[in-house]
Order: structure tokens, then sequence, then C-alpha cells
């Protein structure tokens, strides 16, 4: 039969009328009928009448015919699959083999409804693209992004292959003045309906619906002649895309941002978007000064060493607090003000650039302050300011070296006028107790139990690599 078309199989020509198609299909089926030949020929003969019959039952269907006739028809497609089923539900069903039927008047379309999949459910009506079949048209990329990301943003590029409209068929992926036609396997529905066998219970069946392979899920089919030589009849094509995404200034620690109309393309279907989901990552260079940094929401935390003469009465020389973005901020404390444990200086719009902020405002800046304490036994002695500082083994820094917040001492003559883009600023001091209690040091620091110990991995100073 592989050779052989319909028309040939029944001994007709193509314009020959359905009544020249019956009286053939007649003549041959008393020919071959199983019943009518001896047992030796009786295979042959069941293969040569299912040929004839599936022939003669297609060309006397003006619409199976007429899809014959452009190509669009398959030999041994019937209107329903077959089915083997080897259970029995009391003999209420039957068994029921070959030529697509259950035992009895029991149907597919019946069974489908009994295990409530609603065989009709997909045959309401063509959706976008064929079927209902869901189609994520989306292309989505994933990113790490450093806290000086966030903070100055960041444009992350990613080049890419996308599926776009033909250019040559409009999406059609037909060629000019070509016919598409229903799909005849699935009847323009875009999916078919496949049973399959359910282990563990007695062999049940179920039935799932697939993309109907004839048509790609399309619910329409053409010759291959018909179909566009650019597309080859999918309607799409390959693009290398590149797309910029813009991590904005500002921006959460995880996040998302999408390029509308960078994703795929599909006929009669909106173009799906390109996605970039991003999360940070702490800099995997130890000297990047974003360590000396901790985020919270627009606010960032530091931390500043001063020793307890400091704390008590205030220092005048400069200490400096360098930012993100490499600028000098010069903190002074007046004589006579006190900073105690849990103390915090407060510097206003010196944290994070606030998301899509039309002023390019910021939020604060917390500097946590860590006093340094003597060693025991310091007030065995007693004397004026001066002799206590010396006790308490700090120098006094008008003598001496001054050193910046991390630590780095300054020569006598280079200071503030050494040090680029210093910035005078304008703070106040919060008590422990108004400060986020995320970057309260006393709180915090209760972790650290043993006295003269400090655990590096505990108390709120922890999460800095210094």
């Amino acid at each position: 039969m592989a050779t052989m078309t319909f028309y040939e199989l029944l001994g007709v020509e193509t314009s020959a009328s359905e009544g020249d198609i019956r009286k053939a299909y007649r003549k041959l089926a008393l020919k071959y009928h199983p019943d009518k030949v001896s047992a030796e020929e009786r295979d042959a003969s069941e293969i040569k009448f299912k040929e004839i019959t599936e022939a003669y039952e297609v060309l006397c269907d003006e619409d199976r015919r007429r899809d014959y006739d452009l190509g669009g028809y398959k030999s041994g497609q019937r209107g329903g699959p077959e089915f083997d089923f080897d259970f029995d539900f009391g003999g209420g069903f039957g068994n029921g083999r070959g030529g697509g039927g259950f035992g009895g008047d029991f149907s597919p379309d019946d069974f489908a409804s009994f295990f409530g999949s609603g065989a009709g459910g997909g045959r309401q009506g063509r959706q976008s693209g064929g079927g209902s079949e869901r189609v994520d048209l989306n292309i989505e990329f994933s990113t790490t992004v450093t806290l000086k990301d966030l903070y100055f943003g960041k444009l992350v590029k990613k080049t890419y292959t996308r599926d776009i409209i033909c250019v040559k068929c409009k999406g059609s992926g037909l060629r000019k003045n070509a016919v598409e036609i229903l799909c005849p396997t699935c009847n323009g529905h875009g999916l078919v309906e496949e049973y399959r066998r359910m282990s563990g219970l007695g062999g049940v069946m179920f039935v799932e619906r697939v993309p109907c392979k004839n048509c790609d899920g399309k619910g329409m089919y053409s010759r291959a002649d018909d179909r566009c030589r650019k597309c080859k009849g999918k309607g799409v094509t390959k693009e290398e895309c590149t797309c910029e995404f813009e991590v904005k200034k500002g921006s959460p620690n995880d996040g998302i941002v999408t390029s509308k109309g960078f994703g795929n393309a599909r006929p009669k279907m909106n173009t799906g978007d390109a996605i970039l989901k991003y999360r940070y990552e702490a800099d995997t260079d130890a000297t990047s000064k974003e360590h000396n940094f901790q985020r919270d929401g627009n606010s960032l935390y530091t931390k500043l060493s001063i020793n307890l003469t400091e704390a008590l009465g205030g220092f005048e020389s400069d200490r400096f607090i360098q930012t993100l973005d490499e600028r000098w901020l010069n903190v002074k404390l007046p004589m006579g003000k006190v900073i105690r444990p849990g103390d915090s200086i407060v510097i206003k719009n010196e944290g994070m650039p606030i998301l899509d902020s039309k002023s390019n405002s910021c939020g604060d800046l917390y500097v946590g302050v860590d006093i340094l304490f003597p060693k025991d036994n310091w007030m065995l002695e007693r004397g004026d300011v001066g002799k206590l500082s010396n006790l308490l083994g700090f120098v006094d820094r008008s003598k001496t070296k001054t050193k910046d917040a991390h630590g780095d001492e300054n020569d006598d003559d280079n200071n503030e006028n050494d040090v680029a883009d210093v910035v005078p600023t304008v703070f106040q001091i919060k008590d422990k107790n108004s400060v986020p209690k995320s970057f309260n040091t006393y709180v915090n620091n209760t972790e650290v139990k043993t006295f003269g110990t400090e655990n590096a991995n505990s108390g709120w100073f922890g999460w800095f690599r210094w």
C-alpha cells in the first residue's frame, strides 16, 4: 500500500464520482472479504480488505477526500486511536481491541469523561497557536552583583539566539498563494488524545492531551511544497540578539530586570520578554572597600574605632571615613561630648542611593563607634586627663601621627589638606535605643560572654573582614 494511492487501490480515476467509488468498493469487498476466501489466504485477505475499506471511507467523504488530495491525509489515520484494553470492570465496559473500539456501546469519549479528563475540553475551539498548550516565550538569565554594583548601578549585556517572526512569510509558514487546511489528525484543535495505561492500578487507562505532531500543535496543515522555504513552515526563524539590562543604583540585593519584547516570538501570540534575575554576592576581592560596609535597605553601616579618652572627652583631630565612591568624610567630636557604648554617628544622605529618586537622595550612613578600653588595673594611679591618657596607653594626637577610620596613619604635615575630596559633615549622636537593632553594637555584642576575649564571629562587627 505504501506505493499505491487510494484511487489505485480501488481501481478508479482521480476524477471518479462517489457512485463509481462505491461500485468499485463493493466489487473488491466481495473478492477480499475474509469469509469469502480459504483459511490459507485469510491473513493476506484481511490486510487487503482493511486497505480498500480505508480508501473507500476517505474517498467517499468530501472533506477527507479533499484533505487527501492536498496531501494532508496519512495512511492508517482514523477518527480515533486504537485501544488495547485488558482490564474488565465486571463486564460493564467489555474488552475492546483494534478498530478504535471499546466493547459494547462504550466509546473513547465516554471513557475519557468517566475519568474526568473532559475529552471534549480540548475541542471547545482552537487556541492561539493551535491547541491549549501553554508556551513560555520568555528567555531568562541569571547573574550576581556586588554592593558597588548596587551603589553605582550596572549595565548587564547578554547575547543570545531567539525566535522571531519570519520576514518572508510574515509568520504564516506558507509560500505565496499556498493553501492551508485544518489538520486532519487533530481536526484543527492542535491537540490529540493519547490513552496511557496506569501502572499499579490493574492496568487502568487514562487520557492525556498532547500537541499534535502532524501540525506541530498549530491546528493547521499544509503540504511540504506549500511551506515557506525560509522558515520550513514554522513561521519563525532564529536571530542573534543582544539585550542590555539596567540594574539601577539603589536596587534591592535580589531582583528581576525585564526587557519587554526581547523574548521568543510565535505567530498570533504576544512576543515574550527577556528576564534577568540577579542576586547580591560579596565581592571576592579581599581589598575591596565594600567589605567595610553592610547594607540594610537604604542605609549603610560601617565602624570607627576611638579610645576611651576620646569617648569621654571628644576629639578635635581629623577622622576620615572613605565612602564607596572614594570620597572622604571628616568627623570631629566637640570636647566634652560623651559617646557611650552602643551610640552611633549618623551621617545623613551618605547611605545607599534611593531607587529612582529624582533628587538623587540617599539613605543614611550609620557609623558604629567601637570604644577601645584600657588594660586591667589602669586606675591604680590617679592624675589629670593627660596622665589618664598616658595610663590608658594612648598618646597625645597633637604630637604624633593621626589615624583615619580604618587605622591607616597620616603624617603630621599631611592631614586634611592632603586627602582628596574631604567633605565636612553634619551629624548627630544617637543612643543605642534609637538605632536599628541590627546595627546596635551594644545589643549584639552581648554574645561575647568571655571578658577580655572577643569572639571575631560574634557581635555586630563579626561580619567585617578587617
